[in-house]
């Protein structure tokens, strides 16, 4: 399979909240401006709604008003390809980038400064950072680093050898890794040990992990469906009744508590923790969807395979 960080991917938007035929989804697709015409790798958005799109040759693009528009915002940013992104507890963007590690935005993007020097010429494959400020860096080359708790750098923190697709950190403080081959890695020491989930999930490709507001982790696999733990990552259960798709690339929570799944046909939706899904991309094409990201006003954006941006401005294509 190619690898996620080269996936050509696009950003959807549209609205949660009750049901529309397929033909009204149809009708109501509104096809909008790309971040340069480029491609976009990475999105994340923050509780104000700003939203940050890493792109894989321009930097990053900024936008406030839902992807209506975007402002190219590279000052201090040295690297073209931007491969990760998050959001700090006070709202700070930190990305990863291909070969010059990890950079920060106290300013909604129009200032960068690099964090730390340990990573400078490491490919960033995925980045997570805990409630009280602690971040997490996967990289491809060297492992798992962190930096924040009291250390001014970035420290070794395991899985030497292993490629994460993504992280997450539980309300506990554990971290799960979703890999490439090793299927999902789970530590509950800031990364000194870590522990491999067993049976069926050895050797699985794991694409995203993430957590509701109840402190459920769940996980997007290839070929396994969704999985679901309630224990912090020590157990899981596939949780994929009404999901006819068992290839699934990315994971969204909504304000709500609604789960959303994206997957090689579009995109599913669970209202109870994925205990059963619905398909709700009536009208997408059966687009293949590589990343997923919501706002707080229940707003959903997509990336895909394909290679344009659209936006669905009907009050409720999701249920």
């Amino acid at each position: 399979m190619v690898n996620r960080a080269w996936v050509l991917s696009v950003v959807l938007l549209f609205c949660g909240g009750g049901g529309v035929s397929a033909a009204q989804n149809q009708k109501n697709w509104e096809l909008c401006n790309r971040p340069g015409d480029l491609v976009v790798q990475c999105l994340v958005v923050t509780p104000s709604g700003s939203m940050l799109a890493g792109t894989l040759e321009g930097g990053v693009f900024v936008s406030t008003n839902g992807a209506r528009s975007w402002s190219c915002r590279n000052a201090g940013l040295d690297a073209a390809a931007v491969l990760a992104a998050a959001v700090c507890p006070d709202g700070e963007f930190l990305i990863g980038t291909f070969g010059k590690g990890v950079f920060a935005s106290a300013d909604k993007g129009v200032n960068w400064r690099p964090i730390g020097c340990e990573l400078r010429d490491m490919e960033v494959t995925a980045l997570a950072v805990s409630s009280g400020g602690v971040a997490y860096a996967a990289t491809a080359q060297g492992g798992l680093f962190r930096c924040g708790g009291g250390n001014g750098g970035w420290i070794a923190a395991g899985l030497g050898g292993v490629y994460v697709n993504a992280l997450a950190v539980t309300p506990h403080g554990g971290l799960v890794a979703a890999t490439s081959g090793r299927g999902i890695a789970v530590s509950a020491d800031q990364g000194r040990t870590w522990t491999f989930a067993a049976g069926d999930l050895i050797g699985i490709e794991v694409w995203d992990v993430t957590i509701d507001q109840r402190g459920r982790v769940f996980a997007a696999t290839n070929g396994l469906g969704v999985l679901r733990s309630g224990d912090d990552g020590a157990t899981w259960t596939q949780v994929n009744s009404g999901l006819d798709e068992p290839f699934i690339g990315s994971l969204a929570i909504l304000p709500g508590g609604d789960l959303i799944a994206g997957s090689a046909r579009g995109i599913y939706r669970s209202h109870d923790g994925g205990e059963q899904w619905s398909y709700a991309g009536a009208g997408m094409d059966q687009s293949v969807i590589t990343s997923l990201a919501a706002d707080q006003e229940a707003t959903l954006f997509a990336g895909t395979a394909y290679g344009t941006l659209i936006r669905n401005e009907s009050p409720s294509p999701l249920k």
